[in-house]
C-alpha cells in the first residue's frame, strides 16, 4: 500500500539557498507562513506525492531535461514534516 502526502515545493530563487533551491513541506506546515525566506513572493507549487522522487520529477520532469528519475534530488530540501520515502514502496 503506498501512501501520498500533500506538499508545496518551494522555490527556485529562493534569498537563502544554503539547504536547497528547492524546499518541500508540508502543506499547512508553519514553517510556511513563518520563514520569510519561503514567503509567496516565491514561486510555490503543490503537489500530492507519493515519493520524493515523483516530486523531483514533477519540478525536472526527465524527458524534458534529458536526466534520470530523480536525479536533481540533492538541490531539494525535505523538511521533517514531508514523511514520504526517495521512491514508492509498491
Amino acid at each position: 500500500m503506498s501512501t501520498t502526502q500533500h506538499v508545496v515545493i518551494v522555490g527556485p530563487n529562493l534569498r537563502d539557498q544554503s539547504k536547497g533551491e528547492f524546499h518541500v513541506h508540508a502543506a499547512g506546515c508553519a514553517d510556511l507562513k513563518r520563514n520569510r525566506n519561503l514567503k509567496h513572493e516565491n514561486q510555490s507549487m503543490t503537489l500530492e506525492a507519493g515519493s520524493l522522487v515523483e516530486i523531483v520529477d514533477y519540478v525536472y520532469p526527465p524527458g524534458d531535461f534529458d536526466c534520470e528519475a530523480g536525479e536533481f534530488l540533492s538541490e531539494f530540501h525535505v523538511a521533517p514534516c514531508v514523511e514520504l520515502n526517495a521512491s514508492a514502496v509498491a
